[in-house]
């Protein structure tokens, strides 16, 4: 499945399941600084979700490896940044079986 396939399912999944999810990946110009931003950011009650989606045959870009190691130090106990390959692991995250 491509990450554009992954992006719309996964979109569907956490809409339906309660989470205000909006995908960041439009293929468009990004403004200057936001190079590397993730793909998908949800949020649902005190929970934040950031989600990178790696489709098949992608791998994870310089920028995107920055992206992540410069949150890091800001992720508390609320906020949770995932790398995700397939559908099923977003149905994890909504579940929370991927979330401590």
């Amino acid at each position: 499945m491509t990450g554009t396939q992954i992006i719309k399912q996964g979109l569907g999944v956490l809409r339906g399941s309660g989470w205000l999810a909006f995908s960041m990946n439009s293929n468009r110009y990004t403004p200057r600084g936001m190079k590397g931003f993730t793909d998908i950011i949800a949020f649902r009650h005190d929970v934040t979700l950031v989600i990178e989606v790696k489709g098949d045959g992608d791998k994870e870009r310089p920028s995107q490896k920055k992206f992540a190691l410069d949150i890091l130090p800001h992720l508390g106990d609320h906020i949770h940044h995932f790398i995700i390959e397939n559908i099923e692991e977003i149905e994890d995250i909504v579940e929370m079986r991927m979330i401590a």
